[in-house]
């Protein structure tokens, strides 16, 4: 339900801080509760692997196995998860992972996620841009209706598009912007680095 709120921008959700919203829960106030828990513990995981790309830097891009860690872990059940979780990774992880990522490192870590994350993502926007052309084409859909499941839907499948679409552009250009303290990169590495990123 919070989700719910949140994505559709109605009052309750987390951004609108109301707190008699949440007091009027339908839920047990346990399993409300709980819920939330598990949420934010998975925001603050990415959260987390994001900061870590930022402020550690290179010392995390040098750990060994990350690339095969990240894939047992972080990318192991893409496809179990909705879609509103697969927005909250791209979000606050794939973008930066990939943008802060040194240029030494795309062969051994940047590279092998990529090989996991693209072909995923690519099969599942299809099958989610399908989905909802039919739902689009069915009479009884109503835009304005917020309580369906289908509108929801439409608004995430959307948002988590032109999202994903800023990672694509983040892995297209990270030649320039992933070494941003090192002065002498230039726009002829930039060029070899997307050469190397479009292998």
């Amino acid at each position: 339900e919070v989700d719910r709120n949140n994505m559709l921008g109605l009052p309750g959700s987390r951004s609108a801080k109301n707190e008699v919203v949440y007091q009027v829960a339908k839920l047990p106030e346990p399993v409300t509760r709980m819920q939330n828990f598990v949420t934010e513990l998975f925001e603050n995981v990415h959260h987390l692997l994001s900061h870590f790309c930022t402020n550690i830097g290179n010392e995390f891009y040098h750990q060994p196995n990350l690339a095969t860690d990240l894939g047992q872990s972080v990318f192991a059940n893409l496809p179990g998860l909705p879609d509103f979780r697969l927005r909250a990774m791209n979000r606050t992880f794939f973008k930066s992972f990939i943008t802060k990522c040194p240029v030494i490192c795309y062969t051994s870590v940047l590279l092998p996620v990529l090989r996991q994350l693209c072909p995923f993502m690519l099969l599942h926007m299809k099958e989610r841009w399908n989905y909802l052309k039919k739902v689009r084409e069915n009479p009884s859909f109503d835009e304005d209706n917020t309580d369906s499941q289908e509108v929801l839907d439409d608004v995430i499948i959307r948002v988590m598009a032109r999202e994903y679409m800023d990672t694509v552009k983040a892995i297209l250009t990270s030649g320039k912007a992933s070494d941003i303290n090192n002065e002498n990169s230039n726009t002829v590495d930039g060029a070899a680095t997307i050469g190397i990123l479009g292998e």
